[in-house]
């Protein structure tokens, strides 16, 4: 663990990243009659176990105000060894929609004392990708990996918010013929290996993975019936 030159690399990358203000982003995003005086405020939330142990949280909250919905996804972890912290993680990524349009994401990440920052920012027919400084452009659209939005499952890439990459990746889906509970479910094979799940309602309902420590994780709905419709 390394808190202390941590905490001030996650200073510096974050002032980077969030150097542009949402005010900036809600620019782009006319307001109407229905949805100026529209303020309103969800969230999921979810377990997140390790091998079937329970190692921390994840929420997903939304906000819609102006005709700009904010996603804020946030993740915390720890792993303890004889009652010791071993590691922590934390991460917290935020989208800026603009009806069904991305206008912008950025994303911090505290990895055991390791930080990164990712940004990308709408430009025309693209989106200017920012991480720890690096640019690059992508056209065309780019669905972030947070899972809330079902619309994912429809791509064939990926917008890593961890790394800042494109993922190029297939999506199956598995979802069982029959069954009591209406559930899709949705294998993501290649630059990525998830599954990921979703209720009849396009309610994200959580994943599963192998971490690079061959130990297996998963996010587990605890409340999840909170997504809203992209604002209009």
């Amino acid at each position: 663990m390394k808190p202390n030159s941590s905490s001030f690399r996650v200073a510096a990358l974050t002032v980077a990243v969030l150097g542009t203000s949402v005010s900036s982003y809600a620019q782009s995003c006319p307001t109407t009659s229905a949805s100026s005086n529209n303020t309103v405020a969800l969230a999921n939330e979810y377990e997140v176990l390790r091998n079937g142990k329970t190692i921390g949280q994840h929420s997903v909250r939304f906000e819609s105000d102006q005709g700009m919905m904010t996603v804020t996804a946030e993740t915390h972890m720890q792993v303890k060894i004889l009652f010791v912290t071993a590691y922590r993680y934390h991460y917290k990524s935020q989208e800026f929609w603009c009806g069904n349009q991305l206008q912008a994401v950025r994303t911090q990440v505290n990895d055991g004392g390791d930080a990164n920052a990712v940004s990308a920012l709408r430009k025309q027919d693209g989106y200017v990708i920012t991480q720890n400084g690096n640019q690059y452009f992508v056209p065309g659209m780019i669905p972030p990996t947070n899972h809330w939005n079902i619309d994912l499952i429809t791509t064939d890439r990926l917008f890593n918010t961890i790394t800042g990459k494109l993922n190029a990746v297939k999506i199956t889906d598995m979802s069982p013929s029959q069954g009591a509970i209406p559930l899709g479910r949705y294998s993501i094979r290649g630059e990525l290996n998830i599954d990921t799940t979703y209720d009849s309602a396009g309610n994200w309902t959580g994943m599963t993975f192998d971490h690079d420590d061959g130990s297996k994780i998963e996010f587990r709905c605890v409340s999840c019936n909170s997504t809203p419709d992209h604002p209009t």
